[in-house]
Order: structure tokens, then sequence, then C-alpha cells
């Protein structure tokens, strides 16, 4: 199950947020535009992902060293947004790099596709990390973990602040 990552240009991300009624899901901004600089698309099951919000902080070896907050992705699939809260964990000095899905907020209503979310998920977050990754660091290992599945309604999954 491939992902196929490609830049987003300004005109495009309006038009993404337009057509899939992307809202800010943090305080104090509404400008989401500059933050969707790729997508990552998978045709099979019809499943896109976007950044929201990229990462500012520092976790190593799974501590945080540098106070900040954490990346939001936006997964679209089935009519449906799934919110994708994460970090970048830094093992050893770059040995290893772990995805980790904080938090993964998945409407009611599929609930019975968790499994499929979780690996659509993995699929879109280290297809948009491996692209902007230099020549030399794509020999590195890379990894994906989810932390938290949750089922929410879909209105109270862009109301939650605290990431």
């Amino acid at each position: 199950m491939d992902f196929i990552t490609e830049p987003v240009s300004i005109s495009e991300a309006r038009e993404l947020i337009k057509k899939y009624s992307l809202t800010c899901p943090y305080p104090s901004s509404n400008n989401i535009e500059n933050n969707i600089t790729a997508q990552a698309y998978n045709k099979e099951n019809d499943a896109l992902m976007l950044p929201l919000r990229g990462q500012h902080g520092f976790i190593s070896n799974g501590k945080r060293v540098m106070d900040g907050f954490d990346a939001i992705n936006i997964l679209m699939w089935r009519g449906y947004r799934i919110r994708v809260d994460h970090y970048k964990d830094i093992i050893g000095d770059f040995d290893e790099v772990i995805l980790t899905a904080k938090s993964i907020l998945i409407p009611l209503e599929l609930e019975d596709q968790k499994d499929k979310i979780i690996e659509l998920v993995e699929g879109g977050m280290l297809s948009l990390y491996k692209r902007t990754l230099q020549p030399a660091d794509k020999d590195r290992k890379y990894k994906f973990k989810a932390i938290r599945v949750e089922f929410t309604d879909k209105d109270e999954m862009w109301e939650r602040h605290g990431t």
C-alpha cells in the first residue's frame, strides 16, 4: 500500500482546505494553508494525508528534551477526517527515527476500521516524512508507533487544544 507524496502550493492548499472543509485544530490561528506543503495520496484506498502543523520541540530516546508542541496531520478517508497528533522521536545518534502517533482521533462511525486506519496513518506519515530527507538520511531506520487510538464525535476531535 504505497502513498505517493507531492508538494502542495499555497493555491492548492487553499483548494484542499475548501474541498475538505478543513479548519485550524489549535488556538490562536486559522491560517493552515502555509502548513499544507505536501500531500501523500494512496490511490488504492483513496486516502489522502496532509500536514496541518509541524512539530516544535525535541524528543530523544522517548524523552522530551525541549518543550514545544506536537505535529498534527489529517487523514481523509471514506469521506471522514481523521486527526493524528504525533511527534518524531530520535533514537541514539539519529540511528533510528520513530514517528509516534500520540493520538489518532477517529470518528465513531469508523470504529470497525481501526486496523485499516492505523495502516493508512502509518503509510501516509512515513511517506510525508521521507519526502524531505537528504540522500544520506534515506538509509536510516524509520518506524511508526501508535500510542493511543480514540473514537470520538466528529466535531469534538477539532476542539482539542491540549497538544
